[in-house]
């Protein structure tokens, strides 16, 4: 499911066709979609900082992304105090990448970190 997946995604789904899942392409999406809505809410308001940790299933995948001065994805162990998600990767990417709702609670002031590309594409993301 990389970027070729990630387009493959696009149409099949609305034609209610099940895309073939590589773990690689769903763990390099989640990598990019993580990284994504922060880059574009930094750009849009430079003094946010957080940091998001993703720890997702099927494919095992941990992802922490680092909001400072700069916008960084990495793996390894996030502070205490890191907004985390958590779910099936796929699920997360589709969240994440605004195709699907986000079925986790969230606290307000941090949902920022993933609301940058639903800004920049004006679509609404379902509060929870």
């Amino acid at each position: 499911m990389g970027t070729r997946g990630s387009h493959e995604r696009d149409i099949l789904l609305p034609l209610g066709k099940v895309p073939v899942e590589e773990a690689d392409e769903i763990a390099s999406c989640l990598r990019y979609v993580a990284a994504v809505a922060p880059v574009l809410a930094f750009s849009m308001d430079p003094t946010r900082r957080g940091v998001l940790e993703i720890d997702a299933t099927e494919p095992d995948v941990h992802v922490v992304v680092d909001v400072g001065t700069t916008v960084v994805v990495r793996g390894g162990p996030a502070p205490a105090d890191a907004v985390r998600l958590s779910g099936r990767a796929v699920d997360l990417v589709d969240s994440l990448s605004i195709r699907a709702p986000l079925n986790q609670t969230m606290p307000a002031e941090s949902r920022w970190m993933i609301e940058g590309l639903a800004a920049v594409f004006d679509a609404e993301v379902e509060p929870v």
